[in-house]
């Protein structure tokens, strides 16, 4: 019978192959141990993080790429970072490129608000008593218009506009954020307080109300975001951007992120599990914390009556703050129609009253009166109140078929009205990316109501 061959293994007995290796034994090599294999942990880590790479780059590849979307992208990068001077030509690339827009260009009724705005602001620089001044500051309010009308037609479906707060927040992370951490690490502050010493974020006040949006972006990302490197990213917003507004020692920005919490917790759905979560988060926060912190916050109590405004604070800015307030109300009401001029409060401020000097008004509401009368505020407050509205229009007739636009609205729109509550404090009503935060509200609203009107003729069609 001849053998049965199993591997090397022949039919011999077990007998003769107990006895030892005779002639007929095959010589065996020794066979090299297999190599260590990484551990499993490692392995699923591996594997996740190459998983949401490849997921990501599907994303990246659904977003649709024109010119004037990449000379937003352009425009966000100079103005965030001040890396590279290609702001101005970028806004020329991005409204070049409004001419090849599929669709043609879109008017919507906000653009409308603030060209009403911009003509108004130019009426009241004609007869401002600081004429250059008023007029230096209504073109670059005109600038900010063209940025505007470049996102609303540019940014246009929801996949740019995801990438859009994607963009938007590893900038400002990556510069304003990093740059005033690193600042209060070392020590760089200016009484205690730390910023960014870089253009528009050198103000520790401007740098915490312009955070306090970007807060609302990285939540908005974090609660639609299943899983991935941008959700790890959103989540390691949401965690470092309220500590770069304690390190301000903003106190109008700290009550303003005081509401955005509540407001969060109120909308959440699952409000305990949200709650420990906050006050984990809460308490780490409180713990990092400054002193300077709770000096601030702690001289509040004074501000109930103006007897006590002295004693708020050490250097006296409440008290003095109060005074320019009453000074602002009086260049009203010597000019209650078109104002003093836009960008000239300062100036008005000082020849009122010697004493104060040419001192900003720290208020948004008492700046837009007393430059451009009780019109402007009108056309002011029109513009955010039509956004909110639309907004809230808008995300409760998606609710139902695009929840996770319906979130992404919902904490904007947080994040706007938060801004607007500080803004009784410091006059933001000149900062670039207020803008920019509206009009990406009224994008992602029109594109979700197209969506979500789409999504409703395909499942009425016959046979669908």
């Amino acid at each position: 019978m001849s053998a049965r061959r199993e591997g090397w293994r022949t039919a011999r007995s077990m007998a003769a192959a107990a006895q030892g290796t005779t002639s007929e034994s095959p010589v065996v090599a020794p066979v090299a141990p297999p190599p260590t294999a990484a551990p499993a942990p490692v392995r699923r880590a591996v594997r996740d993080v190459w998983r949401d790479l490849v997921q990501l780059r599907s994303r990246l590849g659904a977003v649709t790429w024109s010119l004037t979307f990449i000379g937003i992208l352009g425009y966000l990068f100079a103005a965030v970072t001040y890396r590279l001077p290609i702001g101005e030509a970028s806004i020329i690339a991005a409204l070049a490129g409004l001419l090849l827009v599929p669709g043609g260009l879109r008017f919507p009724a906000s653009a409308g608000l603030f060209v009403a705005f911009l003509l108004w602001a130019g009426v009241g620089a004609l007869f401002s008593p600081w004429r250059s001044v008023a007029f230096d500051a209504w073109l670059e309010l005109g600038k900010v218009g063209l940025i505007y009308l470049a996102i609303v037609n540019g940014v246009r479906t929801r996949s740019q506009i995801w990438f859009f707060m994607v963009a938007f927040l590893a900038l400002y992370g990556s510069h304003p954020v990093r740059g005033t951490l690193v600042n209060y690490v070392t020590g760089n502050t200016y009484f205690g307080r730390a910023a960014w010493y870089q253009g528009i974020f050198s103000n520790p006040n401007d740098l915490a109300a312009l955070t306090i949006l970007q807060l609302s972006m990285a939540a908005a990302l974090l609660l639609t975001e299943k899983k991935g490197l941008v959700r790890l990213g959103a989540l390691f917003a949401v965690a470092a951007l309220p500590f770069t507004i304690i390190v301000t020692q903003s106190r109008a920005v700290l009550l303003a992120l005081g509401v955005f919490v509540i407001g969060a917790l109120w909308s959440h759905p699952k409000r305990f599990k949200f709650f420990m979560i906050l006050v984990v988060l809460g308490a780490a926060l409180a713990f990092l914390a400054p002193k300077g912190v709770w000096d601030r916050l702690s001289g509040l109590r004074y501000a109930t009556s103006t007897s006590t405004l002295n004693e708020v604070d050490e250097m006296g800015s409440a008290e003095q703050r109060w005074q320019i307030w009453q000074t602002g109300m009086r260049i009203f009401k010597a000019n209650p129609v078109n104002g003093v001029g836009l960008g000239a409060y300062r100036y008005a401020n000082g020849s009122v009253s010697e004493i104060l000097g040419d001192r900003d008004a720290h208020s948004t509401y008492i700046t837009l009166l007393a430059e451009n009368g009780v019109i402007g505020l009108a056309l002011f407050l029109l513009l955010v109140g039509a956004t909110l509205v639309h907004s809230r229009s808008v995300r409760r007739r998606i609710k139902r078929l695009l929840p996770e636009a319906a979130t992404q609205l919902r904490f904007l729109e947080l994040g706007l009205l938060c801004f607007m509550i500080a803004a009784i404090w410091g006059s933001y009503s000149k900062l670039t990316f207020f803008y920019v935060h509206i009009a990406l509200i009224w994008s992602l609203a029109t594109a979700a109501e197209r969506e979500a009107a789409e999504a409703r003729r395909i499942v009425l069609r016959p046979g669908a």
